[in-house]
């Protein structure tokens, strides 16, 4: 075999491979699209909104004193979940919304409207 004959072969096995591992992908790719399409129709004959945008018309205080009244937590909401939990019922996203977050939960604190705890290194709060 000469020299050619083997960069062929060599390019040849290479691209046999490349086309495996594609067409593998692609049936992962299809499995999780299928999931995805599910899920979809299934929301799409929920009787209810997945978002019910409760505070998506009142100011941060407000949705903040509110969020953490309705926790059935005894131990708090981290300051994470509670970020997050506000996205999920429609609070809008604003530009610097973490850190807007985080100072209203402090001032908030300092007033005696709601209590934290360090846990483990995370702040949890709690409406008293």
């Amino acid at each position: 075999m000469s020299g050619k004959e083997n960069s062929f072969e060599v390019l040849i096995l290479k691209y046999r491979t490349l086309i495996a591992k594609t067409e593998a992908d692609l049936g992962s790719h299809r499995s999780k699209l299928a999931v995805l399409e599910e899920l979809q129709a299934e929301a799409s004959q929920t009787q209810f909104p997945l978002t019910d945008n409760k505070y998506q018309t009142v100011g941060l205080t407000e949705a903040l004193l509110d969020l953490l009244k309705a926790s059935r937590s005894n131990d708090g909401i981290s300051g994470t979940n509670v970020r997050q939990m506000l996205l999920e019922h429609g609070f809008p996203k604003a530009k610097h919304f973490s850190a807007n977050v985080h100072t209203t939960l402090k001032r908030l604190e300092k007033q005696g409207e709601v209590r934290s705890e360090l846990k483990e290194g995370e702040r949890f709060y709690i409406k008293p």
